[in-house]
């Protein structure tokens, strides 16, 4: 008879989890504002961009952003499932998202660091499930 192992997610990444997902669910309710109230984002950030930038801009970036939040809350779903997939949709809707960001507007430095804590604690916690 076959015994079945039933794997006990530690508590830390509980913890990072919730934390991940609060934490993008934040920026994705950011994103939706910014494409519900788009003229007012564009009215509030014409002296912020380096560059003239118009409504349209605006709210296709914060579709894009929406969209990758979305992704990587899915992801961090499945993370919480101790499922693989999960932490490839994470890091592939980060790395897209940063790219993107590198190439429009400028990145923060502390969202990049933030980001990439989450990823190393998530990867070395799939790496000692192996």
């Amino acid at each position: 008879m076959e015994e079945q192992v039933q794997l006990k997610k530690p508590f830390v990444l509980k913890i990072v989890s919730v934390v991940a997902l609060t934490y993008n669910l934040v920026f994705l309710t950011i994103y939706l504002f910014g494409i519900v109230f788009n003229k007012f984002f564009t009215l509030a950030l014409t002296n912020y961009f380096p560059r003239e930038i118009g409504q349209h801009e605006i709210l296709i970036f914060s579709i894009f952003g929406a969209t990758l939040y979305i992704i990587s809350i899915i992801g961090l779903l499945y993370i919480r499932k101790l499922k693989r997939i999960g932490l490839i949709l994470f890091i592939t809707s980060i790395i897209a998202y940063f790219t993107t960001k590198a190439i429009i507007w400028d990145i923060s430095y502390i969202n990049l660091i933030i980001n990439l804590l989450f990823i190393c604690v998530f990867a070395s916690y799939f790496k000692q499930f192996r």
